[in-house]
């Protein structure tokens, strides 16, 4: 199995079907020790072409792609962690509240204390 028939098997529109997209990131399709074999041959004729070589640009290309991809798939649940916290801290805040605003009156008692003074 040569690159082209590589990168068709690691193509998005196939590990979708094989339910290896973003709607099924917890499954996995079973990859036989003999493909990552060939694969590794296969990165190896990669490496040793020369570095403008069209093949070897487009398989840099695609292992940018592999690796971006991955990397967001890791990356989500953490930002969504941090949304998460962002809104319960936004929540409890002046601006975020669903409380009086910023702009409610004081009370007799907290005017003139500390703050920001302002002289007309």
């Amino acid at each position: 199995m040569g690159f082209f028939a590589m990168s068709w098997m690691l193509s998005s529109s196939r590990l979708r079907r094989a339910g290896q997209g973003d709607a099924g990131a917890g499954r996995t399709e079973h990859i036989s020790d003999e493909e990552l074999a060939e694969f590794d041959r296969t990165l190896a004729r990669l490496r040793a072409l020369p570095a403008d070589a069209p093949a070897r640009t487009r398989a840099k290309q695609a292992a940018a792609r592999f690796i971006r991809e991955g990397r967001n798939r890791r990356r989500r649940p953490l930002r969504a962690a941090w949304a998460r916290a962002d809104a319960a801290v936004a929540e409890v805040t002046a601006t975020g509240a669903a409380g009086p605003g910023e702009d409610a009156p004081l009370t007799a008692r907290h005017a003139g204390e500390g703050g920001v003074q302002c002289r007309v």
